[in-house]
């Protein structure tokens, strides 16, 4: 027969209570942080145009780029175009006055009105004018 031999019974070894950690209370104990759950994104729509919704949207945008090109080709040559009194430029000569050159720009017409427009035409504050000065005088027919 044979003989059962029974093997010694290994225990751990436990350190001793002053090198062991402390038990900490479960009212103490400070909790894991927990995950916030992100707020869930909320799906957009896809946009779908139909072959006519194509279709308005590049004739809208055609129509915009030909009003922008009408109104920029209108001031280019609208600028060259002048809608107020035709005028033309006279140069002062030495011991010309401002009477005399409204004289001579339209003799049939009141020198006094004459004046008046070419002080306006030029910004003048007075009737006074220097000799080599140029003027822009009105155009009477």
């Amino acid at each position: 027969m044979a003989s059962i031999t029974a093997s010694p019974r290994v225990r751990p070894v436990r350190a001793p209570r002053s090198e062991r950690p402390a038990r900490v209370a479960a009212s103490t104990r400070i909790a894991a942080p927990t995950r916030i759950a992100a707020p869930a994104r909320v799906a957009r729509p896809h946009l779908h145009l139909t072959g006519r919704g194509r279709a308005v949207i590049l004739l809208l945008i055609g129509l915009v780029a030909l009003a922008v090109l009408s109104v920029g080709r209108s001031t280019a040559f609208g600028g060259a175009e002048r809608t107020g009194p035709a005028t033309s430029s006279v140069v002062v000569q030495p011991g010309q006055s401002l009477w005399q050159v409204a004289q001579s720009v339209a003799p049939q017409a009141d020198p006094r009105e004459i004046v008046l427009r070419i002080r306006e035409l030029n910004g003048l504050t007075s009737s006074t004018v220097l000799p080599g000065q140029q003027l822009i005088v009105p155009r009477v027919a």
